[in-house]
């Protein structure tokens, strides 16, 4: 078998993709039935029999046109348009043997529209009675057509977006157009034959196929298959260009069309029955076009990604493939741009496909619509990609409340969020584009918690699962400071009461229902600040207030003393926390991350997690003294003997802190530790009075330091922060 590289078939544009797709159909069912093609450097190649002079041949002289009628339309010729309808004629009255069948099935149709006194209307369900009647009644070889252009569902027919509203795109009918260009390029009489310069069909042919040659191309109509030679504005020198195109493109692009063919509902999935289905057809996303808005995605009729494959595959398999059309994530089909980049991401795509060259069909003016690539999609497996389908289910909801016409933009902008972090993750497979899918879907939850409207509609986000935070690492502090404070555990008395919430509802307005997240508008915890050093010192400051309501018991000691709720399944590191108090911390993305990792269910603490014991040297001796009020453990009194020692945490540190007033909040501190018999270094003055440490600090740092209290740190930490600003006693020798 020969290998030809078909130069003249590429992935893009649409008008170059289907031209392949019907050569490879074309040439296996009139010529070879062994014939093969795949995609190689985004180029077709055909394995056949053929070599390249046997397959222009075969076109130039044997190939018999797939007949292609729409006569539903008012321009599609059997309707006494002129110049449809002179384009009919010229099929009907043809002399060509390679022009029998399409001769036979006009007739047909003639007839038929005779027996059923069919009128055309602008009436939908007349059309699809007459198009149903047309299925059934017309020649095996036409109903692949009749497929391609729609689908009956529920007594109506679903047009395909890839053929327009049913075989046209405006006024222009594709199949009269089809009719037309074959005129141009096959010879219908003998007259013809005498007449017509074959030589240029030949030429057409093999820029087409090879693209070799600049043949002059024919002023006419293309539809929305190639925007680049559609016309109009802006298309040449002067006001506006004419629409070009070569005929034997058009045909070609048309005969592959048919390998497209919609089905009912055996391959929608579950949730989705009874539903028509076209090829790796969904409705569109802008995400992973910059340039579109959302406004131009909201018009476009829908979105297509068109499969490449490098393993030779015959006839039946390509024909399996777009047959199945499979793109599934979870257990559904899926049902948008997004969906589509997750099913590439998960294996939900037919083994064997390499990449997806992915169009959307974009309104350009009146009724008229172009086919916009929308760039190449490669396969890539991501091993977490499968995470997704833990909140597929609010997700489909929402996306459900932003597509609504009176949608909030906010809402639109969150989905477009949403879905621009998923494409990137799939694309990408980095563990930074991971985080961004956390963060836009925890901020779309909090849309919903701040719209009273909405809250019926939708609930909160339940848990998500550990494996979240674990695959959200990227090694950055950012992240192992949110992992620190979003994992803050809830506490619950040995009866399973809970004295402490979870930290999520200092960031929502939500309450536990049999462990499951509701709305609550009645909650007093929730915070509203937008900065997030504000917001963090907020968070503490409700936390505590939480925590003077209740004392809980020490492990150490049967007496019940006070205790600050800050245990985590993760704690932060000392040194993170000294570049997040000097202003090193892209604060907002730490933030964000928080709130992200609130949403994942609570696990019980990470012993390997503490194992990182880095010790900054400039560590802030401000926030030493301020932390050792709050810990979650009591303090140690000495080296030595390991007494437990609880402090209790004073609210006064932090409103003096978030004030600027360093003096006032280490006075309140150096206080709390020397009433428990703690002996503050600095603080011992002759004759056994006591002064203060003195302390300075930039501007700024203060609040920094008050948010800083909110990280858990480790029972080690917290030991060294003591040698650091304590005078610790040693065991006595006796």
């Amino acid at each position: 078998m020969a290998d030809v590289v078909l130069a003249g078939c590429k992935g893009e544009p649409l008008i170059h993709y289907l031209k392949p797709l019907g050569i490879l159909r074309l040439v296996a069912e009139q010529k070879d039935s062994s014939a093969r093609g795949y995609w190689e450097n985004n180029t077709f190649v055909l394995s056949s029999n053929l070599d390249i002079d046997d397959l222009q041949d075969f076109f130039l002289k044997t190939y018999q046109p797939t007949p292609v009628i729409t006569p539903w339309n008012s321009r599609s010729g059997f309707w006494g348009h002129k110049t449809a309808t002179a384009a009919l004629n010229n099929i009907l009255y043809s002399t060509n043997p390679r022009l029998s069948q399409y001769r036979c099935v006009i007739k047909m149709v003639q007839d038929l529209i005779s027996q059923t006194s069919f009128i055309l209307r602008k009436d939908k369900n007349l059309k699809s009675d007459f198009i149903i009647i047309l299925r059934s009644s017309l020649p095996d070889h036409v109903v692949p057509w009749i497929d391609a252009v729609g689908v009956m569902e529920q007594e109506r027919v679903v047009f395909a977006p890839i053929l327009g509203s049913g075989g046209n795109d405006g006024n222009m009918d594709f199949s009269s157009n089809h009719m037309q260009r074959l005129a141009d390029i096959i010879p219908f009489t003998a007259v013809d034959c005498k007449k017509r310069n074959l030589d240029l069909s030949q030429e057409w042919l093999s820029a087409s196929l090879f693209n070799k040659g600049t043949p002059p191309l024919i002023s006419a109509a293309v539809g929305q298959f190639h925007p680049g030679g559609v016309g109009g504005p802006n298309a040449t020198q002067g006001f506006e260009g004419n629409s070009l195109v070569n005929p034997w493109d058009y045909v070609l692009m048309i005969e592959g069309s048919l390998l497209l063919a919609g089905s009912m509902a055996r391959r929608t999935g579950k949730g989705t029955s009874g539903k028509a289905s076209f090829p790796f057809t969904v409705y569109p996303s802008p995400a992973g076009w910059q340039t579109m808005s959302n406004n131009d995605a909201k018009s476009m009729r829908r979105e297509i990604w068109l499969p490449l494959w490098k393993r030779p595959a015959c006839l039946p398999e390509v024909a399996h493939l777009f047959a199945e059309g499979r793109a599934e994530v979870g257990k559904r089909t899926a049902i948008t741009g997004s969906d589509l980049a997750r099913a590439v991401a998960s294996l939900g795509v037919e083994r064997g496909i390499n990449s997806f060259s992915r169009y959307g069909f974009v309104k350009r003016k009146g009724d008229g619509y172009i086919s916009a690539n929308l760039g190449m999609v490669d396969v890539h497996y991501r091993d977490h990609a499968h995470l997704l389908t833990e909140v597929d289910p609010w997700l489909v909801r929402f996306r459900r409340l932003a597509r609504d016409d009176h949608a909030p933009i906010s809402y639109v902008t969150a989905q477009r969020q949403i879905d621009e972090a998923i494409f990137r993750y799939c694309q990408s497979g980095m563990k930074r584009d991971l985080q961004e899918i956390l963060i836009a879907i925890s901020k779309a939850n909090l849309l919903i918690a701040r719209s009273g409207r909405t809250q019926d509609k939708l609930g909160p986000i339940s848990y998500l699962s550990r494996e979240w935070i674990d695959v959200c690492d990227d090694g950055s502090p950012e992240y192992r400071l949110a992992r620190s404070v979003g994992t803050i555990h809830t506490f619950r008395d040995k009866n399973g009461k809970m004295l402490f919430p979870p930290i999520r509802f200092y960031l929502e307005p939500v309450n536990l229902d049999k462990k499951r997240y509701v709305w609550d508008s009645s909650s007093t915890r929730y915070v509203r600040e937008n900065d997030p050093v504000r917001a963090l010192v907020m968070i503490l400051q409700r936390r505590l207030l939480d925590a003077q309501r209740y004392t809980v018991e020490s492990d150490s000691t049967d007496a019940k003393i006070p205790c600050f709720p800050l245990a985590a399944s993760f704690e932060a590191d000392l040194s993170d926390i000294n570049d997040f108090i000097y202003g090193s911390i892209d604060n907002r993305r730490l933030f964000d991350l928080f709130r992200g990792f609130t949403l994942v269910r609570p696990g019980k603490i990470d012993q390997n997690a503490f194992s990182n014991k880095t010790i900054p040297p400039d560590i802030s001796r401000i926030y030493a003294i301020c932390k050792l009020l709050f810990h979650h453990q009591p303090l140690l009194k000495t080296t030595m003997t390991g007494i437990p020692l609880s402090v209790k945490a004073d609210p006064v540190v932090i409103r003096r802190l978030l004030a600027g007033d360093i003096d006032s909040s280490i006075k309140t501190a150096v206080g709390k530790l020397r009433a428990k018999g703690l002996k503050p270094l600095g603080t011992m003055g002759r004759r056994g009075g006591s002064h203060l440490p003195k302390f300075t600090c930039p501007a700024g740092v203060a609040p920094r330091i008050a948010a800083a209290l909110l990280f858990p740190i480790s029972s080690y930490a917290v030991s060294y922060l003591m040698s650091l600003v304590m005078r610790l006693e040693q065991k006595s020798n006796r």
